[in-house]
């Protein structure tokens, strides 16, 4: 079972791939030809992240763990212990100095990427976070969850934005590329537009017929 992909933007010479089998794997596109096997998680690998100069890659697994990677030399960099469940969603910020990861223990945890030390601990999810994304500023997060919220958090005080509405749960949410709204997608088969600056819901988007 293949869980994730992506590429070692900017360059798009490589992409990286997650899979039940423990493993993460880097992919010549040119040539096809498989450069790196990462192994380093001991269950399966759920997602996979790169950094934005496309040097690194983040990937989190049902072992509770997130595992920074050198994706040149194909080596493990960083071992992120700390949560206590799944870790389901992870996210490199703009400059490429954080990541965010989401777990099913209900936590958002922010990493330092040249040391692998742990900078923050959000709490206020009251079940699994699917998703987590940083915007273009990198100074806030989105997270989104299964308690069927959002929520938007402040990096450095840790204040968080409640953004309810949805009846089921938010499958995934991702700030816009000016960053000043985002969006959350969920089981209830709708779409919000979120003000991020106050929190509102600026629109509902309703076409789905299945989440």
């Amino acid at each position: 079972h293949l869980s994730d992909c992506v590429w070692n933007s900017p360059y798009s010479t490589k992409v990286i791939t997650s899979s039940f089998d423990k493993t993460l794997k880097v992919w010549d596109v040119q040539t096809g030809r498989e450069i790196h096997t990462l192994v380093g998680h001991e269950l399966e690998v759920v997602c996979v992240a790169t950094s934005p100069n496309g040097l690194l890659c983040a990937s989190g697994g049902m072992d509770d763990i997130a595992i920074i990677w050198d994706i040149e030399l194909g080596t493990e960099k960083f071992n992120l212990m700390g949560h206590e469940g799944e870790v389901i969603a992870l996210d490199f910020s703009p400059c490429g100095e954080k990541l965010v990861t989401g777990s099913m223990d209900e936590s958002v945890r922010v990493w330092n990427v040249a040391n692998g030390s742990q900078l923050h601990k959000f709490e206020g999810h009251t079940a699994e976070v699917n998703q987590v994304k940083f915007n273009c500023f990198g100074n806030m997060i989105v997270s989104g969850s299964i308690d069927t919220t959002c929520r938007l958090w402040d990096v450095a005080t840790g204040e968080s934005k409640l953004l309810k509405g949805h009846t089921h749960e938010v499958v995934d949410c991702d700030f816009s590329p000016d960053g000043w709204t985002c969006a959350s997608a969920s089981d209830d088969t709708t779409i919000r537009i979120w003000d991020v600056l106050t929190g509102g819901c600026i629109m509902l988007l309703v076409g789905h017929t299945e989440g």
